[in-house]
C-alpha cells in the first residue's frame, strides 16, 4: 500500500427506491495496521447519503453511522462499511457516490481524533454550514496516539493546522475535482492557503458566492519531528440550500430584484447616451441610486429579501422625486447632480478597492474597514468631480457603464458585483468581518469588463458628438476653402473665353495677366 495516496477508488450508483446498500470491505495485514491507519472518504456531491458500520440502519447506534455529502471514517483495523441512499431529499433519483481509501502513518495526527461534538468517536470530515451571508467550516480537533488502543490524547499545541480552499466555476456541479483534493499532496498543490485565520482557530468563515462551488480541506501536521501530514476529508459548498441546487441556485431568485436590475439597465443606457445633455436625467438617476442605497442601509436587517427590494425601489423613487422637485423650484442644482454622480463613482471605486484587499488582517476590524472606506470614497469622489465639460462627459459615462456592468454581473452570475454585496454584508453581519474574501474572476467577469470598457468609450464618443460635433480623439476637419485651393498649373485669374457673346460690365476678363495689370492701372487713375 502507498502512504498518503489513494489506494482504492470506486464509484457507486445508489438507487433511492431500494433499501439495498453498497458494501465496502477494507482488509489489511497486522503489520499494516500496527504502523498505519486509513481514512475512507465518501463523496455524494449533491445528495446526502449514509455511511454505516451496520447493514441495517435500524440496528445501528449513532456511534456507527454518519450522514452527509462528504463523510467518512478513520479505519484502524479490517472493517466493513455500508452505503445507504434512503434520504427524503434524494427523491426518486439515483445518487452517484465516489469512495476513496487513503493510508497514513500512525505517528501522524489523527484527523478528528479528538472529537467532542459528534456522536461518533472520530470525525475526519469537516462540518460545512450555510448561513445567510457566509459559509462556516468547522474542523474537529485532531488527536494523537493509537486510538484503537484507547490512549488517544487531545493535546493540540503540537499540531499545526493548515486550511486550504479551491474555487469551481459558476454552476459547475461536476465531481471531477474531488480527486484532485483528496490527498494532502494534491491539496497543497491545487488549493489556496488561508492566511488570515488565527492560530488554533478551527472555525473558518468564507464569503458566500451563490452558485459557485468551493472545496475546503484541512491539513494537520504533527510537531514531534516526524514531519507527517494528514488531510481531513474535503467538504464543499455551492452557496445554496440543498433543495435549491437543481432549481434556482442563482443570485436572482426574486421578482423585485429582477425589476430593480431592469431599471438599473435602462437608467445606465440613458446615462450612456444622454447623461450630459439632460440635466434632469442625471438628477433622477443619481438620486434614485443613492436613495435606494440609503433605504437598504436603514432596512438591512429585514429578512424577507423581496420586501427589502421593494423598500429599496420605493426609497430610490422618493429620493428621486424630492430632488426633481427641488430642481424644478430652483434651477441652480445642476452642480448637485454632478456631486451625486461623483459620490456614486467614489462609492463604486471604494468597494472595488476594499474587495481587492479584502483578506488583509487589518480590515477584519470594523473601525479600520470603515475608516479606509470613508477615506477612499471622498477622495475618489473629488477626483471624479467634473471641472469641465469634457470631465462631465467622462463622469456620466463612468456612471452609466458602471450601472450596466453591475446589472449584467447580477443577471449572469458573475463575481465582481460581490464587491458591492460584501459592503452591504458588512453593515448587517458582524461575523462577516472574519470571512475569507478572495477575488475570483471567471469568463462572465471578463465578458462584463469588456462590456464596461466598450460602454464607457462609446458613451464618451456619443455624448461628445452630441455636445459639440467633435470628439477629442479626432483630428478636426480642415477648412473647406483649403480643400478647393488652386493648383500651381492653374492661373490665378481665368479669362472669359466667351467674351464675344457680350460685354461683361462687372468684370472684364483680359486675355492674359499682363493685360489685366494694364487695365487695373488705367482704372486706378480715375479713382
Amino acid at each position: 500500500m502507498r502512504v498518503g495516496e489513494i489506494n482504492f477508488y470506486r464509484e457507486y450508483e445508489l438507487s433511492s427506491n431500494s433499501s439495498a446498500a453498497a458494501t465496502i470491505v477494507i482488509k489489511g495485514s497486522e503489520a499494516v495496521w500496527s504502523k498505519h491507519f486509513g481514512i475512507i472518504q465518501v463523496h455524494s456531491y449533491l445528495r446526502p447519503v449514509t455511511l454505516s458500520a451496520n447493514n441495517t440502519l435500524g440496528d445501528a447506534s449513532e456511534k456507527f453511522y454518519v450522514n452527509g455529502t462528504n463523510i467518512g471514517f478513520n479505519v484502524h483495523r479490517n472493517s466493513t462499511f455500508y452505503l445507504h441512499s434512503l434520504h427524503p431529499q434524494n427523491g426518486t433519483f439515483n445518487t452517484s457516490v465516489a469512495v476513496a481509501f487513503i493510508l497514513y502513518r500512525s505517528t501522524g495526527a489523527i484527523p478528528g481524533g479528538c472529537n467532542m461534538v459528534h456522536p461518533v468517536d472520530e470525525t475526519p470530515f469537516l462540518s460545512v454550514m450555510l448561513e445567510e451571508e457566509i459559509v462556516l467550516v468547522e474542523t474537529p480537533p485532531a488527536g494523537s496516539g493509537v486510538p484503537h488502543l484507547d490512549n488517544t490524547t487531545c493535546t493540540t499545541e503540537n499540531f499545526l493546522y493548515e486550511f486550504r480552499y479551491l474555487y469551481l466555476t459558476k454552476q459547475d456541479f461536476s465531481k471531477a475535482l474531488v480527486l484532485r483534493y483528496a490527498t494532502h499532496i494534491d491539496a497543497m498543490e491545487s488549493g489556496y492557503l488561508v492566511t488570515k485565520v488565527p492560530e488554533y482557530n478551527l472555525h473558518q468563515y468564507y464569503a458566500k458566492n451563490t452558485g459557485m462551488g468551493i472545496f475546503f480541506v484541512t491539513l494537520v501536521m504533527d510537531g514531534y519531528g516526524e514531519n507527517v501530514t494528514t488531510a481531513y476529508i474535503p467538504g464543499h459548498s455551492y452557496g445554496c440550500p440543498q433543495q435549491q441546487l437543481f432549481r434556482d441556485c442563482h443570485v436572482i431568485d426574486s421578482t423585485p430584484l429582477a425589476i430593480l436590475l431592469v431599471l438599473m439597465m435602462v437608467m445606465g443606457a440613458c446615462q450612456i447616451i444622454l447623461g450630459r445633455q439632460l440635466v434632469y436625467l442625471r438628477i433622477i438617476v443619481n438620486s434614485f441610486m443613492i436613495g435606494g442605497y440609503l433605504a437598504y442601509v436603514i432596512f438591512c436587517t429585514i429578512e424577507d429579501w423581496d420586501l427589502k427590494m421593494v423598500i429599496v425601489m420605493l426609497g430610490g423613487l422618493i429620493f428621486a422625486i424630492a430632488w426633481t422637485v427641488l430642481w424644478l423650484q430652483c434651477h441652480s442644482v445642476t452642480e448637485v447632480a454632478d456631486i451625486l454622480g461623483s459620490v456614486i463613482n467614489g462609492y463604486g471605486l471604494s468597494c472595488l478597492v476594499l474587495y481587492a484587499f479584502g483578506d488583509m488582517r487589518i480590515l477584519e476590524s470594523h473601525t479600520y474597514y470603515w475608516m479606509v472606506f470613508c477615506l477612499v470614497l471622498p477622495s475618489a469622489a473629488v477626483l471624479s468631480f467634473p471641472l469641465s465639460r469634457r470631465g462631465a462627459i467622462v463622469s456620466t459615462a463612468l456612471q452609466g457603464s458602471f450601472f450596466m456592468s453591475i446589472t449584467l454581473l447580477f443577471m449572469f452570475d458573475g463575481n465582481i458585483h460581490y464587491a458591492v454585496i460584501n459592503n452591504w454584508r458588512r453593515l448587517k453581519d458582524t461575523s462577516f468581518t472574519y470571512a475569507i474574501i478572495n477575488p475570483h474572476l471567471d469568463i462572465v467577469d471578463c465578458f462584463c469588463i469588456v462590456v464596461w470598457l466598450m460602454a464607457f468609450i462609446s458613451s464618451i464618443f456619443i455624448q461628445t458628438r452630441l455636445m459639440d460635433g467633435g470628439c477629442p480623439c479626432w483630428r478636426r476637419q480642415r477648412v473647406r476653402v483649403l480643400r478647393y485651393r488652386d493648383q500651381e498649373a492653374q492661373p490665378l485669374i481665368a479669362r472669359l473665353t466667351a467674351r464675344e457673346l457680350g460685354s461683361d460690365d462687372v468684370f472684364l476678363s483680359p486675355r492674359s495677366n499682363s493685360r489685366f495689370m494694364q487695365y487695373w492701372n488705367r482704372q486706378s487713375l480715375f479713382v
